[in-house]
């Protein structure tokens, strides 16, 4: 009984894993496959033939099996290599151990696509003191690590997950990640989905080198040395993380990295967002407040940094900036070199002058920092008439004509720039407001969701996602669903409105299931009849509350079932044809169940008796035999 438990419990995880990034950028990951097809091998517990280490497990299985780990025999001191696909899943992820282990670089590797790992606590033992090495070593694709916790990897470079060599299409959520020396690291690796993990205490949280398309969303970043940084990576996808109380090191960072998109994150108590020899980047709809500074832009140009709150900020809410290289001679390979890594260059004393220009900057909001911008290079603060520049709270301009731009401009520190259409209110960035109500008064698990008290100011809210918190997920304004297991859940809903402005909230609940199957309660319809002939027959399925949706199953007794059909609503009368094509005595058999639960057979007994209609040519043959009867009848 307890293994099969287990087996529908690693399905309902595996289905349930998924990531819906709730923002205006489509983003496409391939879905991870579940491998549920298989076997399942047990590590540890007292079961007759399971393993004792997690390796051995791994090398009997093949393609599709699962190895589950139970932590009764935790901690495993093992250095593990997966080179199939299979599902490695551990009985409780804060009490199932693997611990890294002298002579061994990475806990788990990974070289097989299509590898589920989840439920565990990876670790190294402190007296290991590789240079190299870490928690998870991923060469692969298309598999998913999840709901681990991963942490006491802080010696020289070791990472808690490495993706290397072309690793794509992989999924990492749910995790928590601590005491690394780089939380998640990815080199050369492509198409990945990074979210909703927690980083805390860490030298770097998120490191991409030399790697495009990966999106990292929704993740939180507490008490770390340094953020998120990309080096040399192209068209990534950073949105919606929180990133609070760094050591003011580097909190986001892009250098010598394009066409990538920072979009709603909040950033407060941190350094600041930092763009170094960066183009063609969008910074937008983020919050940075109480930081350094608010955005450090320095030999990058065609940035478009717009829709930002700069709140609080200790030195500036922008700062740009250009810098020099020493150089012993000005000849045309200098002059090729600066022009490579900027927009407008001057050879100036014997020096390169790297300079950020033409970089766009409008529609943000510049609130009591000590400073709101400085610029020495040579940049657009403005969108033109009528769109607008900035909110300065400091500008002092009258507007006269009543447009809500100001009539004088607004200089900008440092050199020639101005905000020629200084906006005289704070540019409003109206995010709908998520709210729901809970109805959960059932006692077989079913709760309903009401989220119509939401709302947009400005415009329609035309997305509503809900997340059940035991891995279902659904979509509309109402939300209905029937949880399998009592416990307390947190249930998230995500709004997106028209201009793809994003709210969630999140409510727990608590759930509370009393044990009892929904029943067939009636079956009724004719109790005998003729073969060949269409029988319609009623059944009713009784069961509270009547908001349950019920399915129903029906045998006919003849071979014949009708498969579970449904959902229907507790009390609907569900009317059904059949017909029997022999003579005979058959035994109608139904059940129900709900999303949870299966109830018991409800039998109706229906006899088909001997067709005693006589037939054309029977009669023809009595008539002969009888002339005065065919006289009678003209025949």
């Amino acid at each position: 009984m307890k293994k099969t438990v287990l087996i529908l419990g690693i399905i309902f995880l595996l289905v349930g894993i998924s990531v819906n990034s709730s923002n205006s950028i489509s983003i496409n990951n391939k879905s991870i496959k579940p491998l549920t097809e298989g076997n399942i091998l047990y590590v540890g517990g007292s079961g007759p033939g399971n393993y004792s280490k997690i390796q051995d497990a791994i090398d009997d299985a093949v393609d599709g099996d699962t190895v589950f780990v139970y932590d009764d025999s935790s901690p495993y001191y093992e250095g593990i290599v997966i080179d199939k696909s299979i599902n490695l899943i551990g009985e409780n992820r804060d009490t199932t151990e693997i611990i890294l282990n002298w002579g061994i670089f990475y806990v788990v590797e990974i070289y097989s696509d299509l590898v589920n790992i989840n439920g565990f606590t990876i670790m190294s033992d402190y007296k290991v003191d590789n240079y190299y090495g870490g928690g998870l070593l991923i060469e692969s694709n298309y598999s998913n690590v999840s709901d681990n916790i991963i942490k006491e990897f802080f010696h020289e470079s070791l990472s808690g997950i490495k993706l290397s060599y072309y690793s794509n299409n992989n999924t990492i959520t749910g995790n928590i990640i601590q005491d690394t020396m780089t939380g998640i690291d990815l080199s050369y690796s492509n198409n990945n989905l990074i979210s909703s993990n927690n980083f805390n205490s860490n030298w770097n949280c998120i490191c991409l080198d030399s790697s495009s398309g990966n999106t990292i969303i929704n993740n939180t970043l507490t008490e770390n040395a340094h953020g998120i940084i990309l080096s040399s990576s192209y068209n990534n996808y950073i949105l919606g993380n929180i990133l609070y109380d760094d050591a003011m090191c580097t909190t986001l960072r892009l250098y010598l990295s394009n066409y990538n998109i920072i979009k709603n994150n909040t950033i407060s108590l941190c350094a600041s967002i930092s763009i170094s020899s960066s183009n063609h980047n969008t910074i937008e709809d983020n919050i940075v407040k109480q930081c350094k500074y608010g955005i450090l832009l320095s030999n990058s140009s065609y940035n478009k940094i717009y829709s930002n709150n700069f709140i609080n900020n200790f030195n500036y809410g922008i700062y740009t900036h250009s810098y020099y290289v020493q150089v012993h001679e000005i000849n045309q390979k200098h002059s090729k070199r600066c022009n490579y890594y900027s927009d407008i260059i001057q050879n100036f004393n014997n020096s390169c002058l790297f300079i950020s220009g033409n970089n766009k900057i409008y529609h943000n909001n510049f609130i009591k920092n000590t400073e709101n911008a400085y610029d020495e290079c040579n940049n657009f603060w403005d969108n033109g008439y009528p769109s607008g520049g900035n909110y300065w709270d400091d500008y002092n301009g009258t507007d006269d004509d009543g447009d809500g731009i100001g009539d004088t401009l607004y200089p900008i520190s440092g050199g020639d720039n101005d905000d020629n259409y200084p906006l005289m209110e704070p540019w409003i960035i109206k995010f709908p407001v998520a709210n729901f109500s809970i109805h959960n008064d059932s006692d077989i698990g079913i709760v309903t969701f009401d989220a119509s008290s939401s709302f947009d100011a400005d415009g329609e809210i035309i997305s509503y996602e809900w997340d059940y918190g035991d891995g279902a997920v659904d979509e509309g304004i109402y939300g209905w669903h029937q949880y399998c297991e009592e416990g307390i859940y947190n249930v998230t809903l995500i709004v997106t409105d028209n201009d793809g402005f994003i709210d969630n909230l999140t409510k727990s609940i608590e759930v509370f299931i009393f044990n009892i199957p929904p029943p067939v309660t009636l079956i009724d319809g004719p109790k005998s009849g003729i073969p060949g002939c269409l029988y319609n027959y009623t059944f009713s399925i009784s069961y509270v509350p009547e908001i349950a949706m019920v399915f129903l199953y029906v045998y006919w007794g003849d071979g014949d079932n009708s498969g579970w059909i449904g959902p229907y609503f507790s009390d609907d009368l569900i009317i059904i044809g059949h017909s029997w094509s022999e003579e005979g005595k058959y035994t109608i058999k139904a059940k129900a169940r709900d999303y949870c639960r299966e109830g018991s057979w409800t039998e109706f007994i229906v006899t088909m008796p001997r067709d005693k209609s006589l037939s054309i040519s029977t009669l023809l043959k009595f008539l002969e035999r009888f002339q005065l009867m065919n006289k009678i009848l003209g025949l």
